[in-house]
């Protein structure tokens, strides 16, 4: 809760106070003005009589009918006793506050539980409240200082997530999500194990106290998705790779955890766009210049490959060279190859040493012969940064620089190709914040689907229709039911994979490079016809039935038919859309394996 708007925005508990003592004040003057109008009473009497009024008591003046009393009077009257009554209201919201907020939070049904307030929690907390959740929030240290700005946006605080009794008051047995911030991720896998079985088993008392055995039994194994903060990006990254299958050695992390870096976060949003407006580049080499260091140089190199990664192998896309201009570059492009090891097959890697300022310097001997596609700035002091980023315009033809910094410097920046981003606001934006596994998964094939929906044989990129329900629109301005087309059949690829016969599994953080299975014809058809049949089933299941022609509004579609009689135009996408699950995967960091003989085809 350190945003601008945040701070600007006064507690709901100062404005009280400051309205009851405007109350108060207009209440003294009037009340002592209308007894010096009534007459009969000397100055200090009509002071004194005036405070009375705060008491809920009245005095008559003398020689005068309760009809005749001054208009002022009579409002100092009224206004008096509801100054009061308000004042006695907000002593008790301060007194009785940490109360109220248990009674609020004891009664909370599917909202989002955020545990920990530090910079990064308050933040979490803050957006999601913006985007229209409802946010309960818990944290241990009472004098946090993010306490105060989390309550004044009506958000109920109580006391420590590691504790059953508090779990209990943050009714957290009935959130949609829990979201886990609470500092450094050092013991992250017993403290996650024991959140989830505080859950499990608060929901399972909560059946057995309300008689029902099998209920109890069965919830004991349903819980709110938990979203847990991982600062290190590859932590974060060998964790993320449990979700989808169950680790031997990791009982205790399964589909209810998930994990997120807001790194990642940001890398996914600056790249997002920028990956598929590559695909016409061509022959030669797309470059990607970062300058600077850390997590978000990280991320930025991760997710470039991953999205490379991503493109369909079947259209022609150049090569991708990431240049790193910094004194550790050779560091940090040595701690890529150990924990991502697949980097290396995406894309090439070239270390830069030396200060950010060598991308910008006049001696094109000192810096790449090429020009950068895309440039990131990553420098920590502001002013510095902003020089650099500027520098880079002058001495290159790149179109635009991304800055990490404060984007209210913006207003003082001339250059209007020059954009300014906070990272870890950037990467907590309620669109993304709530990415879990499955949320990225289906992303993917929302970009694998536009790709083929709107890339023109050029390579230029068709523009989406001003229709909102077009299916073809970014993702974060694509209508939920697309959003949730893309999350069931996200849901269905492992269990697609299995029923034909093969395995899958996750890779660890520092071991060998995923390698890309080739599905058979015989296996990608029976694969295909599954999936098409799930897709059936989601669309009827939304008000969708098969029409001659493809009507959004009317919500018919003409393949809405057994795989048989699909049109072969439907069957060759979706016969497509299988074919990539393995490279799919395996840009996540999975491994698909035939399991036994019983497979329907084999990898070629």
């Amino acid at each position: 809760m350190e945003s601008g708007d945040d701070a600007r925005a006064a507690p709901a508990l100062v404005r009280t106070t400051w309205v009851t003592a405007a109350l108060a004040a207009a209440a003294f003057v009037l009340g002592v003005v209308g007894y010096l109008e009534a007459g009969g009473v000397s100055v200090a009497t009509a002071v004194y009589n005036t405070l009375s009024l705060f008491t809920l008591s009245f005095a008559m003046p003398p020689h005068i009918s309760e009809s005749a009393l001054p208009v002022t009077l009579e409002l100092a009257r009224f206004l008096a006793p509801a100054a009061t009554v308000l004042a006695a209201a907000t002593i008790a919201a301060r007194v009785f506050r940490d109360q109220f907020d248990r009674v609020r939070a004891r009664h909370s049904r599917g909202h989002v539980v955020v545990c920990g307030l530090g910079r990064v929690g308050s933040i979490i907390a803050s957006r999601l409240h913006a985007a229209g959740y409802r946010v309960l929030a818990i944290e241990r240290d009472p004098n946090c200082v993010n306490i105060r700005s989390a309550r004044s946006l009506g958000i109920p605080v109580v006391g420590d997530a590691r504790t059953r009794r508090i779990l209990d008051r943050a009714s957290a047995a009935n959130a949609v999500r829990l979201v886990w911030s609470a500092g450094e991720w050092v013991e992250g896998q017993a403290v996650v194990d024991s959140l989830v079985d505080n859950l499990r088993e608060n929901r399972a008392q909560l059946a057995r106290r309300r008689g029902d055995r099998s209920r109890a039994v069965e919830t004991s194994s349903a819980v709110p998705a938990c979203l847990v903060r991982v600062r290190d990006l590859a932590l974060c990254t060998s964790l993320r790779r449990r979700v989808l299958v169950q680790d031997r050695d990791a009982p205790g992390v399964g589909p209810d955890v998930d994990f997120f870096n807001e790194a990642e976060n940001v890398a996914q949003r600056l790249l997002w766009k920028a990956t598929r407006s590559f695909a016409g580049v061509g022959d030669g080499s797309v470059d990607l210049w970062i300058l600077g260091s850390g997590a978000l140089a990280e991320g930025l190199i991760v997710q470039a490959a991953r999205n490379w990664w991503g493109l369909p192998e079947s259209r022609t896309r150049p090569a991708l060279a990431i240049h790193v201009f910094s004194e550790d570059a050779a560091d940090l492009i040595a701690r890529i190859d150990a924990s991502w090891p697949e980097v290396a097959g995406a894309c090439r890697l070239e270390a830069h040493g030396g200060p950010p300022e060598v991308a910008t310097s006049r001696d094109i001997t000192a810096r790449p012969k090429v020009e950068p596609h895309v440039a990131f700035v990553l420098v920590e002091a502001q002013e510095r940064a902003v020089q650099i980023g500027l520098r880079l315009l002058d001495e290159t033809s790149i179109p635009r620089v991304a800055v990490a910094g404060d984007p209210d410097f913006q207003a003082r920046v001339v250059a209007t190709r020059l954009e300014l981003f906070d990272p870890l606001r950037y990467g907590l934006e309620s669109g993304v914040l709530l990415f879990d596994t499955y949320e990225l998964f289906a992303r993917m094939f929302h970009e694998h689907y536009t790709l083929h929906a709107r890339v023109r044989g050029d390579g230029s990129l068709e523009p989406a229709s001003d229709d909102p329900l077009d299916p073809k629109h970014e993702w974060n301005a694509l209508d939920e039911l697309w959003r949730a087309s893309n999350r069931d059949a996200a849901r269905f690829v492992v269990p697609n994979l299995r029923a034909a016969g093969f395995g899958v599994e996750r890779l660890a953080a520092s071991g060998d490079s995923p390698q890309v299975v080739r599905l058979d014809p015989l296996t990608i058809e029976a694969m295909a016809e599954r999936e098409h049949e799930r897709w059936r089933r989601f669309m009827t299941a939304h008000g969708f039935r098969h029409g001659s022609k493809r009507d959004l509004t009317l919500r018919t579609n003409p393949d809405l038919l057994p795989w048989a009689e699909a049109s072969e135009g439907a069957r060759d996408y979706t016969r497509t859309t299988v074919a990539e699950y393995t490279r799919l995967l395996a840009q996540l960091g999975y491994q698909v394996h035939v399991d036994g003989g019983t497979a329907e085809g084999r990898a070629s």
